[in-house]
């Protein structure tokens, strides 16, 4: 299928841009999760902590911190054991509950994500004037199925990290003989990392998602370019994706653009930390500006993008309606 407009000028949709209560949503299961995991590791490991830290400084098994290395100091206690014991019980039914939330909670953001992309695509179309049946075609099933595990791996990955870096504040500061409150307070500020990793997963897999959906969407619909636009409320924005909104280039939506850093040809949203989106262009039949490369003259130095050449039928104004024709500024893009 390839979409055009009958008339005598191309269209340029609005933007589809990812759910911010679907996105908001996952990041608070995610939220909720890491939560509880932090409190019952506090929790627990409190009282073995405290137990097992008397016990060895009392055995002078466990001197002053500046003896804390000494090779030649006797192993910890049976009462160190029973924390260490604590810390792989925790483990255990983290992991498990990790494992089966990932499964739970990243099926239901992606047929969320897929809802809503579907909708938003319709929205535009219609009120672009065509009135389309979308339906869960073989390409928007594929991504479904890619970014499954990807999500899963992704969740879960938030549990194992933490219980690494857990494992590793309860050592130290055993070792070092330092206070219940110092290992609490540490406990906690790890806590707060994961939080942040959650966040950041939800919003980069949301804007990934959008963008693969996107253009799995505009290959169906024979729809071959689209305008970048930037999402300049961001504390650390990209300077090329600040150009290339600024002076609206025009990419292959099958292919993105190379912006000259690690990430390689992207769409508007798949870099990490990405929320710029792109405005699609239906071509007029037989008389717009953006039929093929032929009309568009490449960005030296940026592989995949380009600007818009006045159309073979018309002049300067007909150009500015095509590239002209822009979206306002989106959600802000947020760099850690």
């Amino acid at each position: 299928m390839e979409l055009r407009n009958p008339g005598k000028r191309d269209i340029v949709l609005g933007a589809v841009v990812p759910n911010v209560q679907t996105e908001a949503a996952y990041r608070r299961d995610l939220a909720k999760a890491i939560t509880n995991m932090s409190a019952s590791y506090e929790y627990w490991l409190r009282a073995k902590y405290r137990r097992a830290l008397d016990t060895n400084m009392a055995a002078g098994r466990l001197p002053d911190p500046e003896r804390a290395q000494d090779a030649d100091l006797p192993g910890p206690s049976e009462s160190a054991g029973d924390m260490f014991d604590e810390l792989a019980r925790l483990r255990a039914h983290w992991e498990k509950h990790f494992e089966t939330l990932s499964q739970k909670l990243a099926s239901q953001m992606l047929q969320a994500m897929y809802r809503d992309n579907a909708l938003s695509w319709g929205s535009k179309l219609k009120r672009a004037g065509f009135d389309i049946d979308l339906q869960l075609t073989p390409a928007q099933r594929l991504i479904l199925k890619a970014k499954l595990p990807e999500n899963v791996a992704l969740i879960r990955s938030i549990q194992q990290d933490y219980h690494k870096d857990i494992e590793g504040i309860v050592s130290r500061n055993f070792l070092k003989g330092r206070d219940l409150s110092t290992m609490a307070d540490e406990i906690k500020e790890r806590g707060g990392v994961s939080a942040r990793r959650a966040a950041l997963i939800a919003r980069d897999q949301s804007n990934k998602a959008t963008a693969q959906m996107n253009a799995a969407r505009q290959q169906e619909l024979g729809l071959n370019w689209a305008t970048w636009i930037h999402s300049s409320a961001g504390k650390e924005p990209r300077a090329t994706h600040t150009k290339a909104g600024r002076e609206q280039w025009i990419f292959d939506t099958q292919a993105g653009i190379d912006f000259g850093d690690s990430f390689g040809q992207v769409l508007p949203g798949e870099a990490i930390n990405c929320r710029c989106h792109s405005r699609t262009i239906i071509p007029a039949l037989g008389r717009g500006d953006v039929q093929s490369a032929d009309d568009l003259e490449p960005v030296p130095g940026f592989p995949g993008a380009y600007r818009a050449k006045a159309g073979r039928n018309a002049g300067e104004k007909q150009k500015q309606d095509v590239v002209h024709t822009r979206s306002p500024a989106g959600s802000p893009v947020v760099y850690s």
